[in-house]
């Protein structure tokens, strides 16, 4: 997979040096992906290795999609409120971990995107080697490239190659983070690879030009390195500099001080309480650490980090240490110590990809955590089945993330049935891609968790609507808003129409993958969120049917109205993925033909053109010839499109000018879904 190259420096006197260009070895560790743990469909282990897809654009399963996009999650019943104090410059949302051959300093770093590019926002190295048998006491982390996410034309296959800086140390460890909150799919990633050299390069004449931005990304590295770093011994100075007044500012109110300080992040703190004695005690007051989210500074928190926060946060109630503890830094006595001191006001505790979680850790949290009503648990993998037994003895769980976590068989309908039982006032449960909880368990838990507002069913493929569990659901949880039933293929009418009859604060549908619905039932539940019930005229053909939801799809976005997935073109997709493909695109067509289609609406056609490829060939054929036309359509750009149209009206204007005379000019412009009657109204009278 490695290939070897010589390359000169840019001086020459400077020797010539061996560029190494390697592939990804190994995928080590990341935090999210769409696909499941025991296929290659859509999974991070796709970024390991020479590219699948690259240079192809499009849908690939054979490559790394992570499980989000765009900002529909974050509107989601279950999105959370952001953290105070996190960093404006830290925008990360999901990593991923590649081991190469071969430590080199990195002179380029290749990501080969295939599929919506742009949400790559940081890269990283470590000094750490993952293959040698003895590991370093301290592991560092250095900043290669970070910039905030960006919008990209067009989702066609790109090679990003950002401007790294030169690190000292030789590294085979790079991490990439990304941030897919602009994106309108899901980002793909095909390969990533890395240009280095054996020897540490010098700095030559050319290469030593410095970037203002440089310095200002620098400064604020050392500013986080410092603050997080100094939280082991900062915080415990206890002689500082003593001033016989501090001004006007000693007069002011002791709570307002507080309100100033609470705009700054943990590391400006640490370098504030530095100052003098009123801002240290002010920078170590409990009521500045109510909220405090580590996880913008996940390299640096430690064992020791913690002991030295543990006396400003006796308080705390909320507390995010995702992303935190890998690699050794934090033990299983370090994280106990922590929560047996500052676990009793806890509410909501983040715990995403912590891997030195285990049984101990989970028993300390429900003995220690008595208030807690939000727990994450999400790609915790070393945590072992039997560890969650533990979660029901949490009796004021209200949200729980399970996502990529070790249940086996038996377990997950032991663990529904065991949260039925205790858990009543759980609101929030995620299941996705549990390949193992059966229709028991699922009873179980609607029996006794009557107050869940979101449930994520999503690639449960155990779950059949033979039994009746979605029927059940549907009857016994009357406030759900959020339910995910992805890729379940038994899912039908019945379900359909009973979610719409009793769940009425329904707000998101995911049933993207199914097959077994009828047009029917979407009209009604179309009307159902709109204007309450509504009986359907058997005479009404399958077209018009399509023609008013899709309308209503696309014209409505109140809280009463269900959104599948948040986004019309989702609810197209999941329309043509199934059997009513034919239906769907004659109902588009006519909206095209008569200019129904209303303006906000317009965005979607780049879209709605490229789901034509998922069609079948059978269907395609009997499509009508607006659409076929579309379907080549959907290939060219925004501005190849832009271009088109305008070359069409010239020429309109051209013929009109032959028709109608020179006093027509440029100014006829024709509106669209009216360019006919725009004609005529300026055509002038017995013409």
């Amino acid at each position: 997979m490695n290939s070897r190259r010589a390359i000169e420096s840019n001086t020459r006197a400077l020797p010539i040096n061996v560029e190494i260009v390697q592939y990804a070895k190994e995928v080590l560790d990341f935090s999210s992906h769409y696909g499941s743990e025991n296929s290659m469909s859509y999974t991070m282990w796709n970024l390991a290795g020479i590219p699948n897809v690259y240079p192809s654009s499009g849908d690939f399963t054979q490559t790394a999609v992570f499980r989000t996009y765009g900002t529909w999650w974050d509107r989601c019943p279950s999105a959370r409120l952001p953290f105070r104090r996190t960093p404006s410059t830290f925008c990360s949302q999901d990593y991923v971990e590649l081991a190469f051959e071969e430590p080199v300093y990195p002179t380029a770093v290749h990501i080969l995107e295939t599929y919506h590019p742009g949400a790559v926002v940081r890269i990283l190295a470590c000094s750490a080697n993952p293959y040698s048998q003895n590991p370093p006491a301290e592991v560092r982390w250095e900043v290669l490239w970070s910039e905030a996410p960006t919008m990209v034309n067009g989702p066609q296959a790109r090679q990003f190659t950002p401007c790294i800086k030169q690190i000292n140390f030789p590294t085979n460890l790079i991490r990439l983070e990304v941030n897919s909150s602009l994106l309108d799919y899901y980002t793909e990633l095909d390969a990533v690879v890395l240009h280095g050299v054996k020897e540490r390069p010098v700095l030559s004449l050319k290469t030593s030009m410095i970037d203002m931005n440089d310095i200002d990304e620098d400064e604020d590295e050392e500013k986080y390195g410092c603050g997080m770093d100094t939280l082991n011994k900062q915080f415990s100075i206890v002689t500082l500099r003593e001033w016989p007044t501090n001004g006007y500012f000693d007069k002011l109110p002791y709570e307002l001080i507080q309100l100033i300080l609470s705009h700054l992040t943990v590391p400006d703190l640490c370098r504030l309480a530095q100052t003098c004695k009123l801002l240290y005690q002010h920078c170590c007051d409990p009521l500045q650490y109510i909220h405090l989210s580590l996880q913008p500074y996940w390299a640096r928190i430690n064992d020791t980090s913690l002991e030295y926060l543990q006396s400003r946060c006796t308080l705390i109630q909320w507390l995010n240490l995702s992303w935190t503890g890998n690699r050794g830094a934090i033990s299983v006595s370090g994280f106990s110590r922590f929560l047996k001191v500052c676990g009793s006001e806890l509410v909501r505790l983040e715990l995403s990809c912590g891997h030195f979680l285990n049984e101990t850790c989970l028993e300390v949290i429900t003995e220690m955590c008595p208030n807690l009503q939000e727990l994450n648990l999400s790609s915790c993998d070393k945590i072992p089945p039997q560890a969650f037994n533990h979660i029901a003895k949490v009796g004021n769980l209200k949200r729980l993330i399970l996502y990529r976590t070790k249940v086996e068989i038996e377990d997950y309908d032991l663990i529904a049935s065991m949260m039925g039982a205790k858990c009543k006032k759980l609101r929030s449960l995620d299941l996705w891609r549990c390949k193992n909880i059966t229709e028991s368990g699922i009873a179980e838990l609607a029996s006794g968790c009557q107050l869940l507002e979101e449930l994520d069913l999503g690639w449960c493929p155990t779950l059949q609507s033979s039994t009746g569990c979605f029927t059940n659901l549907a009857r016994k949880l009357p406030n759900l808003q959020k339910l995910f039933l992805t890729a379940n293929r038994s899912v039908c009418d019945t379900d359909i129409e009973e979610l719409a009859a009793n769940c009425t604060h329904l707000r998101q549908l995911d049933i993207l993958g199914t097959e077994q619905e009828t047009t029917d039932v979407y009209r009604q539940m179309g009307y159902k969120a709109e204007y309450g019930d509504y009986n359907v005229p058997r005479e009404t053909s399958k077209k018009n049917i399509m023609v008013e939801f899709l309308l209503r799809m696309i014209s409505y976005s109140s809280t009463n109205f269900i959104i599948i997935r948040c986004r019309p073109v989702i609810a197209i997709a999941i329309l043509i993925n199934g059997h009513l493909g034919r239906g769907v695109l004659a109902g588009l067509s006519l909206l095209i033909e008569n200019g129904e289609l209303p303006v906000r609406a317009t965005f979607l056609w780049s879209y709605v053109f490229r789901l034509l490829g998922r069609v079948r060939s059978t269907e395609r054929e009997e499509l009508p010839e607006v659409w076929k036309d579309g379907g080549r359509m959907g290939v060219q750009t925004r501005e190849e499109r832009r271009k088109v149209e305008a070359r069409q009206e010239q020429d309109e204007i051209k013929r009109m000018r032959e028709t109608s005379g020179p006093k027509v000019g440029q100014n006829t412009m024709l509106k669209r879904g009216r360019g006919k009657k725009a004609i005529e109204e300026k055509r002038p009278k017995g013409s």
